[in-house]
């Protein structure tokens, strides 16, 4: 190396991309702002490593994330748990598609008042409500298609055409 010292290119490369399995699940979550299960982050992780971060590890630093509320965890209609990064302004309130998995929180001012009123009558205090609901986003939501009888050359009833054969 004439002239003096140069960083070979690997190292290089090497310093750009995160350096801990925490530091690479943590871009990975705030990459990918939506909630992700496991399995989706350890797959996501192999945009940043060379070699992908153990399914185990991920598990436990995303325990960990949520322990210091650095994310968020939900858990969908099958009891899967899905994480994010944790936004502190956002309230813990969610609307989740059981399709695509989309999460829009919303903010209800009427149940955190229920909620309040609630924890009060049990005596409970500090009470934080979670709340998810689940159905169908627009994007996921389609009309069910019309039955139909008309005649034409046979009748169509969801979408099978009827030749008027009798078996």
């Amino acid at each position: 190396m004439p002239g003096g010292r140069t960083t070979p290119e690997p190292a290089r490369r090497a310093r750009s991309r995160p350096r801990t399995h925490r530091d690479t699940i943590i871009a990975t979550l705030t990459e990918e702002g939506r909630f992700l299960s496991a399995h989706e982050v350890r797959v996501a992780t192999a945009r940043h490593r060379d070699n992908p971060v153990a399914l185990t590890t991920v598990y436990r630093l995303l325990h960990r994330l949520v322990d210091e509320h650095r994310a968020t965890v939900i858990h969908d209609q099958d009891g899967t748990a899905l994480y994010r990064v944790a936004d502190p302004s956002a309230p813990d309130r969610y609307l989740l598609c059981i399709r695509c998995g989309r999460a829009d929180p919303f903010s209800a001012p009427e149940i955190e008042q229920f909620c309040d009123q609630l924890a009060h009558l049990h005596g409970f205090t500090d009470a934080r409500p979670h709340i998810r609901l689940h159905g169908l986003c627009p994007q996921c939501r389609t009309p069910e298609p019309p039955l139909t009888t008309e005649k034409h050359s046979g009748a169509r009833l969801d979408g099978i055409e009827q030749t008027g054969q009798s078996a």
